[in-house]
């Protein structure tokens, strides 16, 4: 098996993914990387191929795709890591909607950056949250790269899959819009450790919860906007009901990441945190919706536990 392994979603983007293939095959091969490339067929299959490369001894799995690609793959490497082991190495070609990790990790997008990237070798490690995610039938845990969203923004997600007619970041602003139609704000309970060992508690109506690591989500949000990808913290962020007035008022702010200092938002940071809703509410995972029943959730942070290549 040669080191570096492709996992091409050919979907990504709106069929940009089988678009670029030659354009990759070509500068993979004018850079001397060695390489074997695979695409996927189906929701999913980038975490199959994933696991089943580094378990058959892949140095370097490479995502080419979006967001959700990219998430697939970290859970297939995380898959097939033992228990306290370093995810990766990870390298990502972003071509999708959003490509929030990929900017956020400081990515240049497009072929030629992605084989310059291999070629070079360099890698760093990054923060990586995991979630135990529970609905009424069923129970699952999930990795994430860049962040994880509950409730409101979650049902942007959704909306954004029936928008056809819109690509990239607008296609979420559209979301947001077709979402304040039917939101809904239900009570949740939040508990998370702060720094120094002190516990914090949240109990209220509540629109969102936003847990990042890193600043943006949907290609153009920025709802947590201090986030670092190496900290060894996630960002917190808690939005009570605020009215669909209130969200129209917030909404401009969270684009240019100005909404810090709203005192109807609560910050924080943490490492572990666990949530009950009182109705079941949507979550997604890097942008792809994971279970849209979710009635508790835990999230811990896992420091430096994600390696990408730069």
């Amino acid at each position: 098996m040669r080191a570096v392994q492709i996992i091409l979603n050919p979907k990504a983007g709106r069929g940009v993914g089988a678009q670029v293939k030659q354009e990759l095959v070509d500068a993979l091969t004018a850079a001397g990387v060695a390489f074997d490339m695979v695409e996927t067929t189906h929701h999913g299959h980038a975490q199959e191929l994933a696991a089943a490369l580094k378990q058959q001894g892949a140095h370097v799995v490479v995502a080419v795709g979006g967001d959700g690609t990219v998430n697939e793959v970290i859970n297939g490497l995380a898959q097939a890591t033992p228990a306290g082991g370093v995810i990766g190495p990870l390298a990502f070609c972003p071509i999708g909607t959003g490509n929030d990790f990929s900017a956020m990790a400081g990515a240049q997008p497009g072929v030629a950056a992605l084989a310059q990237r291999l070629a070079a070798g360099r890698t760093r490690q990054i923060d990586v949250g995991r979630a135990r995610l529970t609905s009424p039938s069923r129970e699952i845990v999930r990795y994430f790269g860049n962040n994880l969203g509950l409730g409101f923004e979650a049902h942007v997600t959704l909306e954004s899959y029936r928008i056809r007619w819109f690509g990239g970041p607008l296609r979420y602003l559209m979301a947001v819009v077709q979402a304040l139609r039917h939101y809904n704000a239900p009570l949740i309970d939040v508990k998370w450790g702060q720094a120094l060992g002190a516990q914090a508690e949240w109990h209220r109506e509540t629109l969102l919860v936003s847990v990042g690591n890193s600043r943006r989500t949907g290609g153009m949000f920025y709802l947590t906007p201090d986030a670092v990808m190496d900290d060894g913290q996630l960002d917190l962020g808690l939005v009570p009901s605020v009215g669909r007035w209130g969200i129209l008022q917030i909404l401009p702010r969270v684009l240019k990441g100005a909404h810090r200092n709203d005192p109807r938002i609560l910050f924080d940071r943490f490492q572990r945190l666990e949530l009950r809703c009182a109705s079941p509410l949507p979550v997604h995972l890097d942008g792809e919706v994971v279970m849209e029943d979710v009635i508790a959730a835990q999230v811990e942070l896992l420091p430096s536990r994600l390696e990408i290549v730069v």
